[in-house]
């Protein structure tokens, strides 16, 4: 067996074996509106995008393309085999190399686990770290698991350059992250740390409870040094497709201009285009040209809208 690099002319054979795939086991755990939900997430156009990305690779036996998986930056998107080939340690195979790409840059690895695989994560070392679920058509509900592995001694600080190695993940905030949020957030308009009160904690739960109120961290050693927060907003204009907004775009300032920003707000582009937001929208009070620039290159653009602010 060999894993390598997708390519365009690869598309319709990854097509096939993803959505074969969905379509053979997926009924078996999940209702069909979950189905053609994980169908329209994985269809053709997004494999195209993450092939010309440079994300996706396959498993080729005998030149014969039997798996297929993708990954960006530390975060596991698609694994799938043949469903006649699986139980022969193809899957195993996909998930070691994914991880040994991933560990070049990263000492954590994270994913999203369907049903059927959950399992199948827990053998590997993976670790569930939330339950999430989400509202499909007809009232039907996907749930998953948000899992997390280490791929490093991270007693172990140096890599293979000789370079500091910093262990690092991009993932959404779980409920113990709130005393390094706030930590974090004293760095954003000179807030003071607040008490924990009743009032606090109760906006925590309903912060973390909300399925459209995305708080997105960057852990660096086990510290949040950056985070932001997207919230999808529901919409009746644009054939109802939702809109998301950014805010509370921050980073320690020991920690600036290494990229840390620019993954948070990736991984929050991520979470609007598995919503199908339709348009993501920031505001910045900074004029420096050089954080307008930082927005630029994130993918924003200041020309299309005008942005009017009422404070109260």
């Amino acid at each position: 067996m060999e894993y390598v690099k997708a390519a365009e002319e690869d598309l319709e054979q990854i097509l096939l074996i993803v959505q074969d795939t969905i379509r053979e086991i997926y009924p078996k755990y999940y209702p069909k509106e979950v189905v053609d939900f994980f169908c329209e997430l994985h269809g053709k156009e997004r494999i195209l995008e993450d092939i010309k990305s440079g994300f996706v690779g396959v498993l080729k036996n005998n030149d014969m393309i039997v798996g297929t998986g993708c990954y960006k930056e530390n975060h596991i998107t698609r694994v799938y085999v043949k469903p006649e080939c699986q139980g022969k340690g193809c899957g195993s195979y996909i998930m070691q190399c994914l991880e040994d790409q991933i560990s070049l840059q990263y000492d954590m690895v994270y994913l999203d686990a369907s049903l059927p695989a959950s399992h199948l994560y827990e053998k590997r070392g993976y670790q569930t770290t939330k339950h999430e679920r989400w509202n499909v058509e007809n009232g039907r509900i996907l749930v998953y698991e948000v899992m997390v592995k280490s791929l490093r001694d991270t007693s172990n600080c140096n890599c293979h350059d000789g370079k500091e190695r910093i262990s690092r993940m991009i993932r959404e905030a779980a409920k113990n992250d709130l005393d390094g949020l706030l930590k974090l957030y004293m760095q954003l308009h000179d807030n003071l740390m607040p008490e924990k009160t009743p009032e606090l904690l109760q906006i925590w739960d309903q912060i973390f409870q909300d399925k459209n109120h995305h708080v997105i961290v960057a852990e660096k050693n086990g510290e949040i040094v950056s985070s932001c927060v997207c919230v999808i907003v529901p919409n009746l204009t644009h054939n109802q497709q939702p809109y998301a907004f950014i805010e509370n775009v921050i980073t320690d300032e020991k920690c600036r201009n290494k990229g840390l920003a620019t993954q948070c707000l990736h991984f929050a582009k991520e979470i609007a285009l598995r919503e199908n937001c339709y348009k993501m929208m920031l505001l910045t009070g900074s004029k420096k040209e050089s954080t307008l620039n930082f927005y630029r290159k994130a993918g924003y653009n200041s020309e299309d809208k005008t942005a009017f602010i009422q404070w109260l």
